[in-house]
C-alpha cells in the first residue's frame, strides 16, 4: 500500500452488473443525499512526524546514512505519489433531468490537492476503506488552474470504486470528481430500466457544472481551471463515450425494443419522449479527453455510433473480461491517431477497481493466477497521468510512454492509434 507524503506542501445488495455480488445491509437512500458533516475527531489522523529510526539516541543523524539525490525517471515520476497530500470531501448535485420529474440528486465525492496532510481518514461509501493515506476535509492547496476528470463508476457500484486512480491523480495536483448514479449504486438493488444509459451522461455534464460552478463560500472554488477530462470503468466506460461525442439512435432502439430484437432494461420504460433523448446524444464539448476502462459501449454504440467519438481517448481493457465487445471490436471502431489502448494480461473485469483487494469480485480478476491489484494500479496510474498531461496540458515529456519507447509493464500490451 503506498502512502501520499505529510506534512505541508507547497506548489511544485450488488456491485457492477455481472461483475461481483455482496451481501450488505445499508440505510442509504441515493435519493436523499446529504452535504458533507465535516470531520469525526475520533477517527483524527495525526502526521507521524520524523522517521526516528534514522535518529541516533543523541538526537542527531547517523553520519553513515547517505541520501539518494538521483532524478527519478520518468515512469518513476508517473508511478510514484505527487507532491500532494490528499483531500477528499463529500457534495451534492441536484439537476433537472429530461424525462423525470422533479430535480435528480446525486452524492458527489470530491478528491483534490491539499495544503497539508490533516484531518480524518474516511471510508469510502461509509464503509470501505481508501488504497491509501486520505484526509477528509483537508485544507486545499493554493493552487489555480487545475485540471478536472470526472470518473463514473460502473454499474451498481459507487463514486469511489477506482479511489486509487482518484488518488494518485490528485497527489499530481487533479481535482477529481465522481457522482453515485443514483439509482444504479450499491445500496439500489438490480433493477433499472432505460433512464439508467439515458441519464448517466448527464450525470457527468451535471458534474461539471457543479465543479465549475462553485459557490463563492465552498473550500475548493478557484482552485479549478477550464480542461476537464472523464474516465469511467464498464458502464462508466459507456458514459465515457457518450460524453465524448459517441451516439444511439433511440429511434432505431425504440422500433428494435417493439419487434422485440433488443429486449431486457435498456426496452424497459423506454417511450418516444426518451428515444428523442438518445437521439439528441451526449456530447458535451468541454471534456478533452475520455478513458473507458473494461467498458466502451460497443453493444449499445455499434460502430457507427463509436466513430462520432470526437475527443483522444485511451482505451483500457482486461484480457480475460468476460465482456470480449470491452476489447477488440470498441478498440477497432476508435482506432485512430491520438487514441491509445492498453490491453492488460492476466486481468478481469474488476482490474481497475478496488473489489479485488476487498475480497470480492470473484472471478472476474480476483483469482490468486491473476496480476496483483497494485501492479495492474500502477500501470493504469501511470498510463492515465501520461496521457492527460500530454493531451490536457501539452507535455510531450511524456510521449515516450505513449508511443512505447519506455516500457510500462510487460503485461501492458500497448496500442497506438493509426
Amino acid at each position: 500500500m503506498k502512502h501520499l507524503n505529510s506534512g505541508r506542501m507547497s506548489l511544485v445488495a450488488a456491485i457492477v452488473c455481472a461483475t461481483f455480488i455482496v451481501a450488505c445491509d445499508s440505510d442509504d437512500d441515493a435519493a436523499d443525499v446529504e452535504l458533507d458533516s465535516g470531520n469525526d475527531a475520533a477517527d483524527t489522523l495525526t502526521d507521524g512526524g520524523d522517521d526516528t529510526a534514522d535518529v541516533d539516541s543523541d538526537g542527531e543523524t547517523g553520519d553513515d546514512v547517505e541520501l539518494d539525490t538521483t532524478p527519478p525517471t520518468l515512469l518513476e515520476s508517473l508511478t510514484a505519489p505527487g507532491p500532494f497530500p490528499v483531500g477528499y470531501r463529500r457534495d451534492a448535485v441536484a439537476y433537472a433531468a429530461p424525462t423525470i420529474e422533479g430535480d435528480r440528486r446525486m452524492r458527489l465525492v470530491i478528491w483534490y490537492p491539499a495544503a497539508e496532510a490533516r484531518g480524518s481518514q474516511p471510508n469510502y461509501f461509509d464503509i470501505f476503506p481508501p488504497h491509501s493515506r486520505v484526509y477528509r476535509n483537508a485544507p486545499p492547496a493554493n493552487v489555480t488552474d487545475v485540471p478536472l476528470l470526472v470518473f463514473s463508476h460502473g454499474r451498481q457500484a459507487y463514486a469511489e470504486v477506482s479511489g486509487y486512480l482518484a488518488e494518485h491523480l490528485a497527489s499530481h495536483g487533479w481535482v477529481v470528481a465522481s457522482p453515485d448514479h443514483t439509482g444504479d449504486t450499491f445500496a439500489d438493488g438490480t433493477t433499472i430500466d432505460t433512464t439508467t444509459p439515458m441519464l448517466r451522461p448527464h450525470d457527468i455534464t451535471a458534474t461539471i457544472d457543479f465543479m465549475q460552478d462553485l459557490p463563492d463560500d465552498h473550500p475548493l472554488d478557484g482552485m479549478l481551471g477550464v480542461e476537464t477530462a472523464v474516465a469511467g470503468h464498464s458502464f462508466g466506460g459507456y458514459t465515457a463515450m457518450a460524453v465524448g461525442g459517441a451516439t444511439t439512435d433511440g429511434t432505431a432502439l425504440l422500433e428494435a425494443c417493439e419487434e422485440g430484437t433488443v429486449t431486457g432494461f435498456d426496452c424497459d420504460g423506454l417511450t418516444e419522449e426518451r428515444a428523442a433523448v438518445y437521439n439528441a446524444g451526449w456530447l458535451d464539448e468541454r471534456v478533452l479527453a475520455i478513458i473507458p476502462m473494461a467498458g466502451n459501449g460497443y453493444s449499445r454504440f455499434g460502430d457507427a455510433g463509436l466513430a462520432n467519438v470526437s475527443v483522444p481517448a485511451f482505451v483500457m481493457s482486461a484480457d480475460e473480461d468476460n465482456n470480449p465487445t470491452d476489447g477488440d471490436p470498441g478498440w477497432a471502431a476508435v482506432n485512430g491517431p491520438g487514441n491509445y489502448r492498453i490491453n492488460i494480461l492476466n486481468a478481469g473485469h474488476n482490474v481497475f477497481t478496488h473489489v479485488c483487494d476487498l475480497g470480492m469480485g470473484g472471478d472476474l480478476g480476483c483469482n490468486d493466477d491473476d496480476i496483483p491489484s497494485d501492479d495492474a494500479f500502477d500501470i493504469i496510474n501511470a498510463y492515465a497521468l501520461a496521457f492527460l498531461r500530454n493531451v490536457i496540458k501539452a507535455d510531450a515529456t511524456t510521449l515516450p510512454i505513449l508511443d512505447g519507447t519506455i516500457e510500462v509493464d510487460s503485461r501492458a500490451v500497448l496500442s497506438v492509434g493509426e
